[in-house]
């Protein structure tokens, strides 16, 4: 988005991005999402077990049920997949990370957006005590322009 634009551009961008963009993230411990009725304990305990790390997503205001992967490198090496494909010019737009204590794995994610895809702009955001109330502590996300 460029500087100086109208107010009816900037809405014109807003509805389009929530129209069309998502945010990707991974969940690492699955007990809030338990606590909060949003999955069985057995699925929980079973995910555990096998190292599933659920990769959610943003869609029309809500969160949903994406992909499960195993394991935590290769939940965020999808999560660059993703962007490789739906990406709107990696080398120019730029790449939004979300987290809340994951600074590990958002150095990692960092890494693999610019090795990968040459992703030359990316922001790193710490997210609060809202969400990290219904889902713990150890969230990393990804949010980007999506092509259209």
């Amino acid at each position: 988005m460029r500087k100086g634009c109208s107010k009816n551009e900037i809405i014109d961008f807003l509805e389009d991005s929530y129209a069309n963009d998502r945010i990707y993230f991974i969940v690492d411990d699955l007990e809030y999402l338990k606590r909060g009725g949003r999955i069985k304990a057995t699925t929980m305990a079973i995910s555990k077990m096998l190292d599933i790390k659920p990769i959610l997503q943003t869609n029309d205001g809500l969160v949903e049920a994406f992909l499960k992967v195993r394991g935590m490198k290769k939940a965020l090496s999808r999560l660059v997949e993703l962007a490789e494909e739906r990406m709107e010019e990696p080398s120019v737009n730029e790449a939004v990370i979300i987290n809340s204590d994951m600074d590990e794995n958002v150095e990692l994610l960092k890494e693999m957006l610019k090795d990968r895809l040459g992703v030359e702009k990316i922001t790193v955001y710490n997210i609060g005590a809202i969400i990290t109330s219904h889902t713990g502590v150890g969230v990393v996300g990804l949010w980007f322009r999506h092509k259209r």
